[in-house]
């Protein structure tokens, strides 16, 4: 018991270590001051009508599974959550020589919840826009970024061929069953024309009931090939080596993709 205890208050030093470093990170980012946590949340006491069949409204949302876990999630979190994700995008931009071209870029987030990312996408000059299969996630986003954001599954997303530079998701893909993984990242590099850059996690359902296709990096790499794709790997260590994520090797198991397309 107490080993297990310890262990425990050891890794919540690691994760406040880690805090710490992605807010000094950030800190860093032109236009820093103007992300306004309080405009990410939203109070709901009643559920919207959910399209899918798990349920994503107020018990996931709510409780200890849904991204925000709006119950116990306090702002300075949310705007962790929000400048790693960040992060990850500027580094990708930064590798594909699109800096001086970053406030023209169109950038869609699959998965958005109620779009506190791309919230800060779009606080940060970039033109962003989410999808999520939630109702819910969109009747508890704010009223600013609302009108940015769209219904739709990441196997089927509502958007025309090629309509966004980059295409980005974390933590969402692995939430649809097995049997849509190829659609969805077919999805993902339909609508995109430059990359795409997929957060998978593979926690066990066990641990994460919501979790219904858990395999490893490579397993996901492999669709990826046979949709003609391929991982970039100088992509994958330049987005590593960024200061936040290299010092505490917190990195995200992802399919890092510089598409090869025919426009």
């Amino acid at each position: 018991m107490i080993r297990k205890n310890l262990k425990k208050l050891i890794n919540s030093f690691k994760k406040r270590f880690r805090e710490i470093d992605i807010y000094l990170e950030a800190k860093k980012i032109p236009d820093y001051g103007k992300f306004n946590t309080n405009l990410s949340i939203k109070p709901l006491k009643t559920p919207g009508k959910i399209e899918t069949v798990i349920s994503y409204g107020e018990e996931y949302f709510e409780n200890n599974y849904g991204d925000m876990n709006r119950a116990k999630k306090k702002d300075s979190k949310v705007i962790y959550d929000a400048f790693e994700f960040f992060l990850v995008l500027d580094s990708l931009i930064r590798y594909l020589n699109l800096d001086g071209k970053r406030r023209k870029l169109k950038i869609l987030e699959v998965g958005c919840n109620n779009g506190y990312t791309v919230l800060m996408f779009r606080q940060m000059g970039l033109e962003a826009y989410g999808v999520d299969v939630s109702e819910y996630a969109f009747k508890v986003a704010s009223d600013s970024i609302r009108p940015y954001l769209f219904t739709g599954s990441f196997d089927d997303i509502p958007f025309a061929d090629n309509t966004f530079d980059i295409t980005v998701s974390w933590g969402t893909i692995e939430h649809l069953p097995e049997s849509v993984s190829s659609k969805c990242l077919s999805e993902a590099i339909r609508v995109s024309k430059k990359a795409v850059w997929i957060g998978c996690d593979n926690v066990p359902q066990s641990i994460e009931p919501y979790h219904l296709t858990n395999y490893p990096i490579d397993w996901w790499e492999k669709i990826l090939e046979s949709l003609g794709q391929k991982v970039d790997p100088k992509l994958r260590e330049f987005i590593r080596a960024t200061p936040f994520l290299h010092k505490r090797n917190s990195y995200w198991s992802a399919l890092e993709c510089v598409l090869k397309k025919q426009l």
